[in-house]
């Protein structure tokens, strides 16, 4: 073969091998699994997102202990609120019944408890600052806290209902509680309950009735857990193949 016919040769395989390795990497980028699977997980992302923006907060509630009380703080959910058109919010400590803290709008009646609890008028609950107050001591055996509205509810009645609350300890807490579009339309009765801790690696949620919502944050990064019962024990020991409730051995 003379050199110039070699040389052409040569030219042709390799504009050969470019083309195959070009189209092989198109076909990839086009047909391939992993193109597959990250539109899969865009959308995941994506799907997320939405989910996110259509809880509501209805309200936050945080207790940290002071001298002789507690200081509470109540962050208010604004689109909840003012579609709900709430009027007033009462916390108590349960089940002694203590009624910690009141916050009433401007000129709405609230029920006497015949106790002493810290109580606050605000113009209207349009904010969606946290309200801070500082209430008196909690019974020593109390677990329970439970958050009371009276608002306009989606089934036309003006009543004072629980919406937030839970088993949550006696010491510090923090908890929230979330609505959706089903449940402002009457179509839904659940809440969707987080609580948090410094002592969790993440936030702990439960979807359930505000009545049966228990947050365990028993100092442990991998023992904190929600769910839909007041009956659990939060006393856990974390072990090298999970956490497990007392008594437990490890081993």
């Amino acid at each position: 073969m003379s050199p110039v016919a070699l040389r052409t040769l040569c030219v042709r395989v390799c504009f050969s091998c470019v083309a195959l390795l070009f189209g092989l990497t198109s076909f990839a980028a086009d047909e391939g699994p992993g193109s597959q699977v990250g539109a899969e997980a865009v959308a995941s992302v994506a799907a997320e997102g939405d989910a996110a923006v259509d809880q509501m907060q209805l309200i936050r509630v945080t207790g940290a202990a002071r001298p002789n009380g507690l200081r509470l703080s109540l962050e208010i959910g604004q689109r909840a609120f003012e579609t709900l058109d709430i009027q007033s919010v009462r916390v108590y400590s349960e089940p002694s019944r203590t009624l910690l803290a009141s916050v009433s709008r401007y000129g709405v009646e609230v029920k006497d408890d015949g106790g002493e609890a810290a109580s606050l008028v605000v113009p209207s609950f349009s904010e969606a600052l946290p309200i801070v107050l500082a209430t008196g001591p909690r019974a020593p055996k109390d677990e329970q806290i439970l958050v009371y509205m009276v608002g306009t509810w989606p089934d036309g009645k003006t009543e004072e209902r629980v919406i937030a609350g839970g088993r949550v300890g006696y010491s510090a807490f923090d908890f929230a509680a979330y609505v959706d579009e089903g449940y402002l339309l009457g179509k839904a009765t659940t809440l969707r309950q987080c609580c948090y801790s410094y002592e969790c690696a993440n936030e702990v949620c439960a979807t359930c009735s505000p009545f049966r919502f228990s947050c365990c944050t028993c100092g442990e990064p991998d023992c904190c857990y929600a769910e839909c019962t007041l009956n659990g024990n939060c006393d856990c020991v974390p072990c090298w193949n999970g956490c497990f409730m007392i008594p437990h051995s490890c081993y």
